[in-house]
């Protein structure tokens, strides 16, 4: 929604830098009589893994999921985590947010598994919205077009400029 057009979701995608260690903090962090977590030794395999560790955290109340996606040693993380971008939410709170051609990305490889075109009409409002916008929200295409050739999703990408 930071970068494009609004779409109501019941979830947010999360990535997180957490050692073995903190585990038990995260777990405090969501008590388990308002939250789904996962037990310890699931987050403990989850986030050894070198890529593609995940689990999800999910308020009973109100059904809001969290995807939690591990660090580890993806090379799109590696290159993203300093690249992230500050959002001042109200004077008082602020996050960080994946940058956008990170999220691009992200969203052909989860095409590319699913097949939801939800992904690819996402990206083109991004697109839309940020080329619109220029200056700092501009994007950083050459980044953008070397992941994507590296990554085998220049099909899919070709795919998303069509929704534009």
């Amino acid at each position: 929604m930071a970068y494009g057009e609004p779409r109501l979701t019941n979830d947010i995608d999360l990535i997180v830098a957490l050692s073995e260690s903190q585990l038990p903090r995260f777990i405090q962090a969501f008590p388990l009589e308002s939250f789904y977590c996962a037990p310890l030794e699931d987050l403990k395999i989850e986030c050894a893994r070198a890529q593609r560790g995940h689990t999800n955290v999910v308020h009973h109340d109100s059904g809001f999921r969290a995807d939690v996606y591990f660090f580890g040693e993806d090379d799109l993380h590696q290159w993203a985590w300093p690249r992230r971008r500050r959002l001042m939410v109200n004077e008082k709170l602020a996050v960080s947010l994946a940058p956008p051609e990170y999220v691009m990305i992200r969203k052909l490889q989860f095409h590319q598994e699913g097949r939801s075109p939800k992904h690819l009409s996402d990206i083109a409002s991004m697109l839309n919205q940020l080329q619109s916008d220029g200056g700092e929200k501009a994007l950083d295409m050459e980044a953008l077009n070397e992941h994507i050739q590296r990554l085998g999703l220049t099909d899919l990408w070709n795919l998303a400029q069509e929704y534009r």
